[in-house]
């Protein structure tokens, strides 16, 4: 969670950089929550680096449906998954 907010502060003072670099680090290791994987994907979009951001929405679309997650954060990642399908499918065939 602390290492999120570093990234959304670095994020804020013009960093992005280093709020891809933290950001990563929660992805590699399964963070359990949608947040670093869906601000990821947007840092990427909007470098047009379609493929970085497919890989986010890709992890988050495996970790919700690893049947690993805590009852609570299955719910949430269940509600997020439509989105983020959608996301993936969009970087997937960009215009």
């Amino acid at each position: 969670m602390q290492r999120n907010e570093e990234a959304d502060r670095a994020e804020q003072n013009g960093d992005p950089q280093r709020a891809i670099d933290l950001y990563e680090k929660s992805v590699a290791e399964g963070f359990v929550g949608s947040h670093p994987y869906e601000r990821l994907a947007s840092i990427y979009e909007r470098r047009h680096d379609h493929t970085g951001a497919l890989r986010a929405c890709e992890a988050f679309l495996r970790l919700a449906a690893s049947g690993t997650l805590p009852q609570g954060a299955q719910r949430r990642a269940d509600r997020k998954t439509p989105e983020m399908r959608a996301r993936a499918e969009r970087y997937r065939n960009p215009a």
